[in-house]
């Protein structure tokens, strides 16, 4: 049972080392969705051997173990982890569900905000268009989805740099990427050693997008000039939601100039793998506990 109680850590720790190369040289849209189910795995993994932890710890409470008929003794000589585990797995639970509501609360309380923003601006059917010097341009996800793009960007591109721009912002919404990041960021809450693949996914979001806007335009030149001239002059702290224009722009432009003949699907296999791993374990964890609480069963 202690092996298959933390084998889930380890399982989060390859994951994070495996995601980088599965997202530079897997189908971004692949990525995403192997790492997002991978890293979804993995959380209910983790909360699931803490659970099974809290129940232990119950189960040596006088009442909980007279109404389950269990032998304490008996229960304290066959418990595998140590006492000082089972305590802190209680605060560590609670702290997990506490991680989860307030990622859950922070997005929604954004996406507020920005909804409110972009109701007050001029719009044109999914477009809004912000009367502003800084060049911004972000999806803005939701029931009715729509792209924000500041009047600075839409002067600083030109005919052809809006139709990227369009096509990688409505691919965010068609796609509702929203929904990777919030499960990924909500696994992440729950297991810290997931932060790394949850930037992963982001990152592979965007390479999905630009893919997107690429096989639209007919031009992945066109798509990377694009992305740079789109970053020139856009301060990070500016930029909101699923924007055009930032992070690892130097990557993505890279990704969007090499040879597609390198594509590996089969680096999928090790995320796979990885996630079969954590559920077993997990199907052995509670096993193991109910041996226990049989062992001890008066």
């Amino acid at each position: 049972m202690v092996i298959s109680v933390y084998l889930p850590l380890v399982c989060a720790a390859f994951l994070a080392l495996v995601s980088r190369p599965l997202v530079r040289w897997s189908p971004p849209a692949l990525a995403a969705r192997v790492l997002t189910i991978a890293s979804c795995v993995i959380a209910f993994g983790t909360l699931w051997a803490v659970a099974l932890l809290v129940v232990l710890r119950l189960c040596f409470e006088p009442l909980v173990a007279r109404g389950g008929h269990l032998a304490l003794p008996v229960l304290a000589d066959v418990a595998p982890v140590p006492a000082i585990v089972r305590q802190l797995a209680a605060v560590v639970f609670a702290g997990m569900l506490a991680a989860s509501v307030i990622v859950a609360w922070r997005r929604a309380r954004a996406t507020r905000r920005l909804s409110s923003l972009a109701a007050q601006c001029r719009a044109a059917g999914d477009l809004v268009v912000l009367d502003t010097a800084q060049p911004l341009a972000f999806a803005l996800p939701g029931r009715d989805g729509r792209i924000v793009v500041s009047s600075a960007m839409l002067q600083r591109l030109d005919g052809p740099g809006r139709a990227v721009l369009l096509a990688h912002e409505r691919t965010h919404l068609v796609e509702r990427h929203d929904r990777f990041r919030a499960m990924t960021a909500a696994a992440a809450a729950v297991n810290p050693l997931l932060v790394i693949v949850a930037g992963r996914v982001d990152f592979a979001l965007e390479r999905w997008a630009d893919e997107e806007a690429a096989r639209k335009v007919g031009d992945r030149r066109l798509v990377a000039a694009t992305l740079i001239t789109a970053a020139l002059g856009n301060a990070p702290a500016s930029r909101p939601g699923f924007a055009f224009g930032n992070d690892d722009i130097l990557e993505r432009v890279r990704a969007l100039h090499h040879e597609r003949g390198r594509i590996r699907r089969t680096l999928v296999i090790p995320c796979v793998l990885t996630a079969i791993v954590c559920l077993a374990a997990a199907g052995d964890a509670t096993g193991a506990l109910a041996r226990l609480l049989l062992a001890a069963h008066t």
